[in-house]
């Protein structure tokens, strides 16, 4: 829990959180290769393919909390710090509103930005959950683009979401292989 409170609120130039998820990155992809029995040199991208693992959700967790925000009564002094926003935007500042910000834009959800109103947070949720899907289906299919052995992999594969051959009776090896004749490691 801690954890993700420290993503709500820590921006991308914070190196020392940039660290953190890195490392994270990392042991989750090291847990994803034990799962499914696979060696060490399976592709990242397979891992999280089969499996249908994001990134770290610190996006996510930023989001929904800027929905928050946007949700609570105007008196409240954390959407009156957001409120304030334009000045630092017209700045240059990089801080917690820009960053944020520069994901919204990202996830092309500037309507929101701009109109400051989220509807509901079960609706902004929903939201961010799909635009973020999106996008982290748009870079995992770019890096495996530029990996010339996932040139199969890309074309059986293009949705990045839990495979359903891994929940069927079977080996365990027999799993394995199917994830590493998919991923190109045969």
């Amino acid at each position: 829990m801690l954890l993700s409170y420290k993503y709500e609120l820590a921006g991308d130039t914070n190196l020392k959180i940039g660290v953190y998820i890195c490392q994270n990155e990392k042991k989750q992809t090291k847990m994803g290769k034990r799962i499914l029995g696979c060696r060490q040199k399976t592709t990242d991208d397979v891992v999280r393919g089969e499996l249908g693992w994001w990134r770290i959700r610190r996006d996510k967790l930023r989001l929904r909390y800027w929905g928050k925000i946007m949700c609570m009564r105007n008196d409240r002094w954390v959407k009156i710090y957001n409120m304030s926003r334009n000045k630092y935007e017209q700045e240059g500042a990089i801080n917690w509103c820009s960053e944020t910000h520069r994901l919204i834009k990202e996830l092309r959800l500037d309507e929101e930005w701009d109109s400051e109103n989220v509807q509901s947070q079960d609706i902004w949720r929903h939201k961010i959950e799909i635009a973020i899907q999106e996008r982290e289906e748009r870079q995992w299919k770019d890096r495996m683009k530029e990996k010339p052995m996932l040139r199969n992999y890309v074309k059986m594969k293009d949705e990045l979401k839990f495979e359903q051959y891994l929940q069927c009776d079977g080996t365990r090896r027999d799993k394995t292989n199917m994830v590493e004749m998919r991923g190109g490691m045969n």
